[in-house]
Order: C-alpha cells, then structure tokens, then sequence
C-alpha cells in the first residue's frame, strides 16, 4: 500500500490542480515482482486547497494516474464519522484543515458518488485481474543494513522516471531478493510472481550484494539483457523489440498514462489516460497484432469497437475518442467479443438552444425560497439577485416542457446542458438517465420522446462553499480558535447541534473548522447552459 495527494484546488495551472502520485508507483512494483493481486493507496489526501470544493470529476484525472502506476484498490482519505442526521447540521465534522471531504453529507452524495464510485469500481476490477506487463526490471540493489530493499533511496529510485526507456516501456523496481529468486527463460527474467521482463536495468551507484551479483551473472550468463539502465532502450530496439504503447499525437505525448496487464484468459488489456481539459481524438499504437481491438468504457460499462483502426509496422494503432480527463480500456482479446457495437461519436447533430423560463425548485432549509423560482433565462446562482440563491448549496430541480423535436427515422434525440457546476440528472417524460458528473454535460434521450411535447426536468447540483461563505456573515453560534491543528478549530461542540436543533443565528451549516470566510469568492453555481436539444446520428458510446 502507498499515497498519493491530492493537488492544491485553487491552483491556478493543470498540473497543479491534477496533483501527483505519491509514491504509488513503489508498492505497484512491489505487487507485480511478487504475485499480490491488491494495491492499496490511501488516496486524495489532502492538506491545502480542500474545502468543500471539490466534485467527483475533480478526482477524476489523478485517480486516472494512479491506476496507470499500478493502484488498483482506493482507500480514501478521509471518510470522517458524521453523528448528526439533521441537514442543518452539515456539512458537519472535519479532520482539521486536512483531508478530501469524503463523506455522506457532500452535497453530491446521492448522485455523483454512486455514478463515480461505479466508474472506480469498474477501473479497480480490471486492474486487479491477471498480472502486469512490463519490459524492464529494475534492479534499485541491495540495503546497506542488510534489510532488503533500501527504502531510504526511494526519491533516487523514483528518479527512473516514468518514461526512463522511452514513453513507451513500463518498468518495474526490485531488490536483491527478487533478482535471487528469478529465473532466465527464452532471452527474458521471469520474477516470482511469474511476470516476464525482457531486460534487467542496473541503476547507478547501487550496493549490490555478493548474492545478488552471482544472480546477476547467471541470468546474463542465461541470455537475459542485464545492463546499465541508461542502456536498455538502445539494447531492446537492437533486438527488434519496440515500444510497447506509444502515443501518435504530439500535443498528448508529454501527459499521456497508461498501464499494460495480461489477463487470466489470455487478453492483452491497455489502460491508457489523459488529463486533457477539452475534447480529444489522437491515435495510439499498440505492440499487438493479429487481434481485434475493443474499447471498454469504464464509466458506462459498456464495450465497443473502434471507429478507425488499422495494422502498420507491427503495431495495431487505434483512435481514440477522449472526453475531458479521457480514460478507456483498449482490449485485444483472445476471444473477440461477438456481435459488439461500433464506437463512434455523434454525428451531423443540428442543435436548437431552448430558450424561455425555467421552472426552479430549491431544496428548503438551505435559505433559498420555499416555493419555485422562476427563471427568464439561465443565470449562474451565485449571480442570483436574491440571497438564497446566491448562496445556495444543494440540489434543485429545473422544469420546463418544449416542442418535440421531430426526429427523422434513424436519428438520436441528444439534449446538451452546456455548463453545469457541478452534477446533473436528467429526466424526460418521467425516465431518468444516468447521472452526468463530468462534462460534456450531454445524453441521448431519444427513447424518451414519444412525439408528444418532452417534460423536462434537470437535477443540479453544486459544492458547499457558497452557503459555507453566505453563512460566515450571520453571527456566529460556536466558538472557533487555535487548536493543535492550527486556528480555525472549533473549542466546543454547541449544545444545539447535539440536540439536533437550528441554529439561533440563522445559519443553515455547521462545521467544526472555519474554511470559508464572508469574504471569500461565490463558486460558479447551477445550470448555466445553453441548454441545447438536437437530432442526428449517434451510435453507443
């Protein structure tokens, strides 16, 4: 098991934002070299920039990467105990100034956890069958101390960096113990656990043991490459032996991730990543032939064959169709999948925005009106004349009846929310859809319509934030300063919240640490569109 950490919210660039890994890659070494089918990682630890404001697909992109490092079982960091049931006393109990706001009382519980959890699930399953497939092993050497691996040179393992033997090898690190108990088989080391690596990379400035150098000779002597690991892509293309996954659009190379495993049936099963923040189509090559290619989709569940393909220089090289923070599963199994779907993306949709108002009705208790708003035209909550709007958190439902929209025989029916912050379900003439979490905000509703007007009505949620901010300028009813912790911390816990009663000042929240201040900035809240509704073709995806 390692961590990783999740990156700072407010960061103004990507990468901040993104977060990096940790050290998961070790523990994923770790697994494969010696047959452990789990890797654990207490995951999106935070300790600056998370307050509340975050959503599931904010998660997305670094839970992304740390599969690709080999994690596959999340443990999260943090689900803190929530022993009060009544609304108006969430968002409730927190661990200080740290960790990820994990937990029941997130306003997204309901909807956008189960939808991304599902996603979770699905990525970890896959990732935890058969075993990884990497090209090198890479000896670290042996502990000065005597104990094994020398975990004080971590930071000097990690230095290999992810793409050391060229973007397209995976690599995993070892010690003396694995290098003693592998054996030499057709030109490759084959570890303990079984996994086959087509060269041993020697890192600089190592202890090697006697034993482990007497291993050493004897799997070179075996015909297994064992060299210097500035060597090791040189020595790999020598034997004909190219790079495993590579990446065929400039703009994607550099942030690209991916993890290759084999699967207990024979199946070669890609991961591969991005953290794009638009939409993307780029071509990936694999080093498979003689398969039929498949897209799984871990956020549907559903399976697909790819739009355009083809097999040039040995390699397969697939397209691939990438929504923000794209991930998918790219699948050559032993076995194709009978009767599978093409995957292609919608097609000559021609989109009309609906204009006109908007019903609105607004969870009570959180300060919003009691009884529908009316909208004349979509506008952001926090930019509500009214207060409670303003800043308002929670979920509420948008209704509005329009024309229907005439398809043609053979045509989809696709309803496009435009901007949403920050989760939404859609339901039509009484059928709910799947909840959308991330962007693009956008479902195909056609076996809803049935030529008759569509009733529409969209689920939005947002983050706490702006009810924490409306809330911190009514007077206080808790004492709050320094603490172990640091200051912000409550001294006592009111006797109201334990009595499950409101709060004598007005306020619609209660926390026991102060992360949102009056003065602070409203977060984009709501449905803020356009809301579009169009006819074309659109094949599953």
């Amino acid at each position: 098991m390692g961590e990783f950490w999740a990156g700072n919210a407010s960061a103004k660039t990507p990468a901040g934002r993104l977060g990096g890994v940790g050290n998961a890659r070790f523990p994923g070494c770790i697994a494969h070299v010696w047959g452990q089918r789990f890797v654990g990682a207490e995951s999106f630890t935070s300790a600056e920039g998370e307050r509340w404001n975050r959503d599931p697909f904010a998660y997305k992109a670094q839970g992304d990467r740390a599969f690709c490092q080999g994690i596959n079982r999340i443990i999260y960091h943090r689900w803190a105990h929530q022993p009060w049931t009544n609304p108006a006393n969430y968002p409730g109990m927190t661990m200080g100034p740290h960790g990820s706001h994990f937990e029941r009382t997130q306003t997204w519980w309901e909807d956008g956890a189960p939808a991304w959890l599902r996603y979770q699930a699905r990525c970890q399953w896959m990732l935890q069958e058969g075993h990884a497939a990497a090209d090198v092993l890479v000896f670290a050497g042996d502990s000065p101390t005597g104990y094994g691996l020398d975990l004080s040179r971590w930071h000097d393992y990690a230095l290999v960096g992810e793409n050391a033997f060229g973007q397209g090898r995976q690599w995993d690190v070892c010690g003396g113990e694995a290098i003693i108990a592998a054996r030499a088989e057709n030109g490759m080391v084959v570890a303990p656990s079984g996994a086959r690596y087509k060269a041993i990379a020697v890192l600089p400035r190592i202890v090697v043991d006697p034993a482990s150098q007497a291993a050493l000779d004897r799997l070179a002597a075996q015909g297994v490459p064992v060299v210097p690991s500035a060597e090791v892509d040189r020595t790999l293309a020598a034997r004909g032996i190219g790079p495993d996954f590579a990446c065929l659009a400039p703009a994607c190379t550099n942030d690209i991730r991916w993890i290759h495993r084999l699967a207990p049936d024979g199946s070669e099963v890609y991961f591969v990543a991005l953290p794009n923040e638009v939409p993307v189509s780029f071509a990936a090559a694999f080093r498979v032939i003689g398969r039929t290619p498949e897209i799984w989709n871990p956020e549907t569940g559903r399976a697909a064959k790819p739009s355009d393909w083809h097999v040039e220089d040995g390699r397969t090289v697939v397209r691939l169709d990438f929504d923000p923070s794209g991930a998918a599963f790219v699948v050559f199994r032993s076995s194709p999948t009978k009767e599978l779907a093409k995957f292609e993306r919608a097609t000559d949709v021609s989109f009309q925005t609906i204009d006109g108002p908007w019903e609105v009705t607004f969870l009570n208790g959180r300060g919003a009106p009691p009884t529908p708003v009316t909208f004349d035209v979509l506008t952001p909550w926090n930019e509500h004349a009214d207060d409670g709007i303003r800043y308002y958190s929670g979920s509420a439902v948008y209704r509005k009846t329009v024309p229907d929209p005439r398809a043609k025989p053979g045509e989809r029916v696709i309803l496009d929310l435009g901007d949403v912050k920050n989760i939404a379900t859609v339901t039509v003439n009484g059928r709910a859809f799947p909840v959308l979490w991330r962007p693009p905000y956008r479902v195909d509703i056609t076996d809803a319509v049935n030529r008759s007007p569509l009733a529409l009505e969209i689920k939005v949620t947002n983050l706490w934030p702006n009810r924490l901010i409306g809330d911190d300028a009514l007077p206080c009813d808790a004492e709050y300063g320094m603490t172990n912790m640091g200051n912000g911390g409550i001294q006592a816990i009111p006797r109201r919240v334990y009595e499950d009663k409101p709060s004598p000042c007005g306020r619609h929240t209660f926390t026991t640490w102060q992360l949102w201040k009056k003065d602070d900035k409203l977060l984009p809240s709501g449905l803020i569109g356009p809301v579009r509704l169009g006819c074309g073709e659109q094949a599953q995806q």
